[in-house]
């Protein structure tokens, strides 16, 4: 079987609506972190960001968790990737497309629709398309006012994190209030704020017109896709913009899938990242290896917690936990926090 799974920068739930034939669309899906790091950790491994080591804005060197390319590759897999991010324990398995600039997505979009056409069997592509990121590549670029910039830049993470004045322990139920990060905004008018939503909502067009052509040829060739997003994007919801917090328009994510034995339609029950990367290792004939906490997307329980950080630095300034009735948190996740005095 050969597998691809795209992931698309910054792209809200919201605003993925495309016309995907036969495809599972699941109703309450979460990202592992609301930037891009935490999120393709766990994608790219199935573990939690805390536990992958990849939570930080800095490469943890003595982390070595197995990727997905390292558990298809055992089983004869082919893998590649449009662009992950550049730790070498993420990438590590992986052939990577670097003749290709990063944002080109057209350009990535129409190497995989060869791929797909080329025959062969157990290939596994990983597509990541970025025009859902900021500056927002939809039809055509725009050139922002120089306060939009710094405002939505100064939105977004620092260059490296602060070190913690504090590891007192505390648990993010909802978003954090206040200014992002402790740090001043400069003013943004009513018209900015509309420009921007507006050229978001054109690259989140764009980015669903290369999504449809990528389904389409996959399906047409048998394969199997999932497609996701590695968080969202807020404006203004919660007084802050971009990816900084755990808000829901940033940990909400559009989760859809065509694979076997999963009827067409909307399911529910809560999805994370962790089982897309688990799903990947089914498909690829490796299974669930012990301690990777996601499971199958074809046997998501109905009632489970699953969890999101923000993870600007190995010890997590914020976790959310989304929780499903009255299911008992992970166990080895919640120790691994308590070894960085997160929780209690």
């Amino acid at each position: 079987m050969n597998i691809i799974l795209v992931v698309m920068d910054s792209v809200r739930e919201d605003h993925f609506r495309p016309p995907l034939p036969d495809a599972t669309r699941f109703l309450d899906a979460y990202s592992a972190g609301c930037w891009t790091v935490p999120s393709a950790a766990s994608l790219l491994t199935g573990m939690w960001p805390q536990d992958a080591r990849a939570a930080g804005l800095e490469q943890d060197e003595a982390a070595e968790p197995l990727t997905l390319a390292d558990y298809l590759s055992r089983q004869g897999y082919t893998c590649e990737a449009s662009w992950l991010p550049s730790y070498a324990h993420m990438r590590r398995g992986f052939g990577m497309w670097a003749d290709i600039e990063r944002d080109d997505d057209n350009a990535h979009v129409m190497r995989a629709i060869k791929r797909i056409q080329s025959g062969g069997d157990h290939q596994f592509i990983v597509l990541w398309l970025f025009a859902g990121h900021w500056p927002y590549q939809g039809l055509a670029a725009i050139d922002y006012p120089s306060q939009v910039r710094d405002f939505v830049r100064r939105g977004m993470p620092p260059a490296r994190p602060d070190p913690p004045i504090s590891r007192a322990p505390r648990i993010v139920e909802q978003t954090t209030q206040g200014e992002p990060n402790g740090r001043e905004q400069p003013e943004i008018t009513a018209e900015e704020l509309r420009v921007l939503k507006e050229q978001y909502r054109e690259a989140c067009g764009a980015t669903v017109d290369r999504v449809s052509a990528v389904w389409r040829e996959a399906s047409a060739h048998n394969w199997a896709v999932l497609v996701t997003a590695d968080h969202g994007e807020q404006f203004l919801e919660h007084g802050e913009m971009g990816h900084t917090a755990l808000a829901p328009e940033n940990i909400r994510v559009p989760l859809y899938a065509r694979i076997p034995d999963l009827a067409p339609g909307m399911r529910s029950g809560i999805a994370s990242h962790v089982d897309v990367a688990a799903t990947v290792m089914v498909l690829g004939g490796a299974g669930i290896p012990a301690g990777i906490p996601g499971c199958d997307l074809r046997e998501t329980p109905a009632a489970r917690d699953v969890y999101v950080e923000t993870g600007w630095g190995l010890a997590p300034d914020a976790r959310v936990t989304i929780a499903a009735d009255s299911a008992a948190p992970d166990a080895r996740h919640i120790e691994a926090l308590k070894a960085v005095g997160y929780v209690d």
